[in-house]
C-alpha cells in the first residue's frame, strides 16, 4: 500500500509537469496536436530523470525530511514516458525504410535516443528487491545511479541535436529544458566534490 501511495504522488507530479510543458508547446505553436503530447511526454521524462538526480544532494544539502525514495518512482515514471514517446515517434513513422531514413539524417539524436532508452529499460528491470540482493546494496545504488547519469546525459544529448537551433531565439520550453540541465549538472557536481 505505501508503494502504491509513492507511484500515486509521482505520477501525480508527473501530470503537472506533463501539463506544464504541454501548455508552453502550446502557447509557442498555437495549437495542440499529436506532436505536442509527443514532445511534451518527452519533455517529462526529460524533467523526471533531472528530478530524480536532483533529490538526494538536494536532500542533503538543505537537509530536509522529504522520503529520498521518491528517486526511484520518478525514473520508472519517466522511463514509461521515455517509452510513450519512443513508440509513437516510431509509429508516426510508419514505413521502416523512413525510419532508417530519418535515422541516417539524424545519427545522434537517435542513436542517443535509443540507448538512453535502453539504459533506462535496464535501471527499470533492476529496480527490486531481488537485484539489490544480487548485486549487494551499495553495488546497487551505484548502478542505479551512474545509470540514471549516463541516462540523464544521453537524453541532453538526444534533446539538444533535435532542438539546439531553436536555443538562440530563447523558445519555451526547449531553453528552459536546457537551463534545468546546466542546473542539474552544475548542482550533481558541487555535491560530488563536497562528498569526496
Amino acid at each position: 500500500m505505501k508503494e502504491f501511495n509513492f507511484y500515486l504522488r509521482t505520477i501525480f507530479l508527473s501530470a503537472l509537469l506533463f501539463f506544464f510543458i504541454f501548455f508552453l508547446h502550446f502557447l509557442r505553436a498555437g495549437e495542440a496536436t499529436l506532436r505536442t503530447l509527443n514532445q511534451s511526454a518527452g519533455g517529462t521524462a526529460f524533467l523526471l530523470i533531472a528530478l530524480s538526480l536532483l533529490i538526494t544532494p538536494f536532500l542533503r544539502f538543505f537537509k530536509l525530511g522529504i522520503d529520498g525514495r521518491y528517486v526511484k518512482y520518478m525514473g520508472i515514471v519517466g522511463f514509461f514516458f521515455a517509452l510513450f514517446h519512443a513508440i509513437y515517434s516510431l509509429v508516426r513513422i510508419s514505413d521502416f525504410s523512413d525510419i532508417l531514413s530519418w535515422m541516417s539524417e539524424n545519427p545522434y539524436a537517435g542513436s542517443t535516443g535509443v540507448l538512453a532508452l535502453l539504459l533506462l529499460f535496464f535501471l527499470f528491470l533492476i529496480s527490486n528487491k531481488f537485484s539489490k540482493n544480487l548485486f549487494g546494496e551499495g553495488n546497487w545504488k551505484l548502478l542505479l545511479r551512474r545509470g540514471a547519469e549516463i541516462s540523464f546525459l544521453l537524453t541532453l544529448f538526444h534533446f539538444t541535436f533535435l532542438r539546439y537551433t531553436e536555443w538562440p531565439l530563447i523558445m519555451f520550453p526547449s531553453f528552459l529544458l536546457l537551463v534545468i540541465a546546466l542546473g542539474v549538472i552544475i548542482f550533481r557536481s558541487v555535491h560530488y566534490l563536497k562528498e569526496n
